[in-house]
C-alpha cells in the first residue's frame, strides 16, 4: 500500500543532482527519511573509529577516551552534526570542521586517519539500504540512481 522505504527515497530526490544536491540528499535522510537510524549510525561511527589499530592507539596515549569518553563522544555529535546539517562548504558546517581540524592540529593523525574517521562519520549513518551496491535499486547509481556507488554525492571526485 505504501511502497518500498528505497521507492519513497526515490521519490522524494527524482530530479536531484547527486553532485550538485548531495547536501539537499543527505539532509532528507538524516531529517526525514530515517533519523532514528542516523542517529544509531553515528554512534556506531563513533565506535567504529576506535577499531583501527593507529586510531586506537591515539585515542589511548591522548586520554580523553580513557578519561571523559562521554565528553568526546558529545564533542563529537556537535561538531559532526553541525557538519551533517550545515554541510562542509559554508557558514556553521565550515566552522564546525575548521573547529575540529584546529581542536586536533599537532596530533599524529596520518590523512588516511583523518580520511577513515571523517567518513565513517559521514557515511556510516546512512541506512543500508541507501548504501547498497551499484544496482541494488535499478540503474548504474545505486538505490534508483540517487546515491552513486563510488560515492560522489558524499563529496568525494
Amino acid at each position: 500500500m505504501f511502497g518500498s522505504p528505497e521507492r519513497a527515497l526515490h521519490r522524494a530526490v527524482r530530479g536531484l543532482d547527486p553532485i550538485r544536491d548531495h547536501q539537499q540528499i543527505y539532509d532528507y535522510l538524516v531529517n526525514v527519511d530515517s533519523p532514528v537510524a542516523m542517529m544509531m549510525g553515528l554512534n556506531l561511527a563513533f565506535y567504529k573509529t576506535f577499531a583501527a589499530p593507529s586510531i586506537a592507539e591515539l585515542l589511548v596515549s591522548t586520554g580523553h577516551a580513557i578519561t571523559e569518553p562521554r565528553k568526546r563522544a558529545e564533542d563529537t555529535f556537535i561538531v559532526v552534526s553541525e557538519m551533517i546539517m550545515h554541510g562542509f562548504g559554508r557558514g556553521r558546517g565550515r566552522d564546525a570542521l575548521h573547529r575540529m581540524n584546529r581542536s586536533h592540529a599537532g596530533l599524529p593523525i596520518t590523512d588516511e586517519d583523518s580520511l577513515y574517521v571523517l567518513s565513517a562519520l559521514v557515511v556510516e549513518p546512512i541506512p543500508r539500504p541507501v548504501r547498497r551496491a551499484q544496482g541494488a535499486g535499478g540503474g548504474e547509481g545505486g538505490v534508483g540512481g540517487v546515491l552513486p556507488a563510488d560515492g560522489r554525492a558524499h563529496g568525494a571526485r
